[in-house]
């Protein structure tokens, strides 16, 4: 079974996908995998500091989490 995650931009839900110049994966927002788990953006933060989430943490010091970590979870909690 495939699942298709998407992310909520400007009120419209457009699929997750890897940039196709590098191949690097897509870096989400605490707010947009708050939105895609549909839990609270603290939550999310407190998985990253609890090490549940894997992420990285930009100059300004917000997070960003790659997407396809993201999808694997979402894949595991449908099975």
């Amino acid at each position: 079974m495939s699942v298709q995650v998407t992310v909520r931009v400007n009120g419209r839900h457009l699929p997750i996908a890897q940039t196709p110049a590098v191949g690097w994966p897509e870096l989400l927002t605490t707010i947009e995998v708050a939105d895609l788990c549909r839990v609270a953006p603290s939550t999310v933060g407190r998985w990253l500091q609890e090490g549940r989430l894997r992420g990285q943490r930009t100059l300004g010091g917000h997070w960003r989490i790659p997407a396809d970590q993201i999808r694997a979870l979402l894949e595991g909690d449908r099975r």
